[in-house]
């Protein structure tokens, strides 16, 4: 089970979740369902999406367990993002996928626990958010 929090805009209201963790339909991957990644890679806007197919490609393609949705932060504007976080291993070599931002088109990486960040609204493109819930459990 996953956990989230849940941030309103201040100006229409609208919800911005923020997941961790995986929910009951990520345990699909387990099972090196590499499909399901491209799939989910071409949703989420993944920057290296050529670099995927062709890693796939090799032989004896794994996914590490520590696949999870996480928290990624823009390099440029610090606008916060969910992404799907895992590494794929292929004899020598290794693949972790790379983001970009929606809004500005900068480079994600992970967000640091305690990391400053705004948050854009999808709907009317506000960025004065509150807190409304710190432990929301998602499956």
């Amino acid at each position: 089970m996953g956990m989230g929090v849940i941030y309103i805009c201040k100006k229409c209201k609208r919800e911005k979740e923020i997941l961790y963790g995986v929910g009951f339909f990520d345990f699909g991957y387990q099972d090196n369902n590499f499909k399901k990644l491209i799939e989910k890679g071409r949703e989420e806007q993944l920057q290296n999406m050529n670099q995927l197919q062709k890693f796939l490609k090799l032989e004896n393609v794994s996914l590490k367990d520590n696949y999870k949705h996480d928290a990624y932060i823009c390099t440029k504007c610090k606008n916060i993002h969910n992404k799907f976080r895992y590494t794929l291993i292929a004899k020598n070599k290794i693949f972790t996928p790379k983001y970009k931002c929606n809004y500005c088109g900068g480079e994600l990486r992970t967000k640091k626990e305690h990391e400053n960040f705004t948050i854009t609204c999808d709907w009317c493109g506000s960025i004065k958010f509150e807190k409304e819930s710190t432990l929301m459990m998602w499956d």
